[in-house]
């Protein structure tokens, strides 16, 4: 027996070496979980009778091994009860992660579309600007236009009441000329 501790001395020391000092910064479940399997094989051409007053538990296990390596197989049945529970919730997260990317797909071609009339949007608003411009200047010119006919009506109706005025002595003639030519014929009722 003691050439198989002899044989498993030095693998079972750096294995020790290497998770002893992780209990400062880890979990008691981690440091166990790095050289879980390692250590089984150990303990089990290992009986605790041949390490009683061994190396091993005076100076680094301080705990039977028969009890230590119940408690990995604790420890191995509760890290896989958190794998498949991280592995569950994985699902769950790649199942959520393709829904988001999906609606982010969607989104980003709503959003392309809502660019695309954006500067449909651009160029229509600025076409309604120069359109807008042209009829201010239309406008202008038109109501310059309405102005200047305005004043043409006037003068034209100056001028018509000048010769209305002017013809009008003539159209009193003509009718009178007419009277006496009804009379003299007989045409104007009794």
């Amino acid at each position: 027996m003691g050439y198989i501790i002899s044989k498993f001395q030095s693998k079972l020391q750096s294995i020790l070496n290497f998770t002893l000092p992780l209990k400062r910064r880890t979990t008691k479940y981690s440091i166990h979980a790095l050289s879980l399997d390692i250590l089984e094989e150990i303990f089990l051409f290992v009986p605790y009778e041949c390490c009683q007053n061994s190396w091993i538990a005076s100076s680094k296990l301080q705990i039977p091994l028969a009890s230590k390596l119940k408690r990995l197989h604790q420890y191995q049945e509760w890290i896989q009860e958190q794998i498949n529970l991280l592995a569950e919730r994985i699902e769950v997260l790649k199942a959520s992660t393709a829904e988001m990317n999906a609606s982010i797909a969607e989104m980003n071609a709503r959003t392309a579309e809502l660019k695309a009339s954006t500067e449909v949007l651009k160029v229509n608003t600025e076409q309604l600007k120069v359109n807008t411009k042209v009829l201010n200047v239309n406008t202008k010119m038109l109501n310059v236009d309405i102005e200047n006919t305005k004043v043409n009506i006037e003068v034209l109706k100056k001028k018509c009441d000048k010769e209305f005025a002017a013809l009008k002595p003539e159209i009193e003639n003509c009718e009178r000329e007419i009277v006496e030519l009804e009379e003299a014929n007989g045409w104007r009722s009794q």
